[in-house]
């Protein structure tokens, strides 16, 4: 990636390869959310699944590791900064760039996706919702923005697994 310093180069890499390795888990949430089976529609066009919309949907994915989950189940963080001053994830979100985030936790052997929610950003936009704190990445490759989901405006939150009733 261009104009990342090494360091932040190596994270992106590692959090990318992630990402990859869960993009089939990745896709079929988003599928279950954003696709839908219409009776009325199969009976009268033949149609048996459609999509919810036409435009195109830009959804950002944020995959935690295992150890997070615990302690920090209903929070979720947005990429600040970078010490090299290339635009973060806030930017392109408070940009427009994006339409849906996906924020999950893994298992222990990075194989699954325990728990995820899936915000919606306009909403986040409209709203203009402030961190609770900033936090520095340990490796110094990124400030994080930390958001409670209590704290969005209760339309954010488009879907929540496993439920936060269950």
């Amino acid at each position: 990636m261009k104009d990342l310093t090494p360091g932040e180069l190596m994270v992106y890499q590692v959090d990318r390869a992630l990402e990859d390795r869960l993009a089939p888990t990745v896709k079929a949430i988003l599928g279950n959310q954003f696709f839908t089976k219409s009776l009325w529609a199969d009976e009268r066009e033949g149609t048996d699944f459609l999509v919810l919309s036409s435009e195109r949907i830009r959804v950002a994915v944020r995959l935690r590791r295992h150890g997070f989950r615990e302690p920090f189940g209903q929070q979720f963080t947005i990429r600040w900064s970078r010490p090299s001053g290339v635009p973060t994830e806030i930017h392109k979100i408070l940009a427009g760039l994006v339409d849906y985030f996906l924020y999950g936790f893994v298992d222990a052997q990075e194989q699954k996706i325990t728990q995820y929610f899936i915000g919606d950003l306009k909403v986040f936009r409209l709203h203009e919702p402030q961190p609770v704190k900033l936090i520095v990445n340990p490796s110094l490759d990124s400030t994080f923005g930390v958001f409670d989901r209590s704290d969005m405006a209760p339309e954010f939150v488009i879907k929540v697994w496993p439920s936060d009733r269950a």
